[in-house]
């Protein structure tokens, strides 16, 4: 979604989509805090885990729509020749997300199906 999102040319549109992938974190965390929950041992046990491998996929894919993105804008409103052409960032776009960003997110649901999910039973 966020690789997509770096077609429509409005510039930063990927990162904001990043950016609210990460703040659904934080107001999850703010909930907690609020309920008075231990936050940092659910956050550490329940969270991290699967947490590392998830962010770079999201990363990456911020950084691919953003790159996207800025070819985009010049493409429509500076009418630049020289940007990439939409077929090569198409297949750039797609072949990082088969290649590199749903392995890395399979990767991730398998460590929170059967790692954090031993560590919740364990700690929490």
């Amino acid at each position: 979604m966020i690789i997509l999102c770096g077609f429509i040319p409005v510039y930063g549109l990927p990162f904001i989509y990043g950016l609210l992938s990460f703040a659904s974190v934080g107001i999850v965390a703010g909930y907690g805090v609020i309920m008075n929950h231990n936050v940092l041992q659910t956050m550490v046990v329940a969270f991290l885990p699967h947490a590392v491998i998830e962010i770079i996929p999201i990363l990456y894919s911020v950084a691919i729509g953003m790159y996207i993105n800025k070819n985009m804008f010049y493409k429509v409103f500076h009418r630049k020749k020289n940007s990439e052409k939409f077929k090569g960032m198409l297949r750039q776009g797609i072949t990082s997300y088969i290649v590199i960003i749903i392995p890395l997110f399979i990767l991730a649901a398998l460590v929170e199906a059967f790692i954090t999910s031993r560590l919740v039973d364990i700690f929490l």
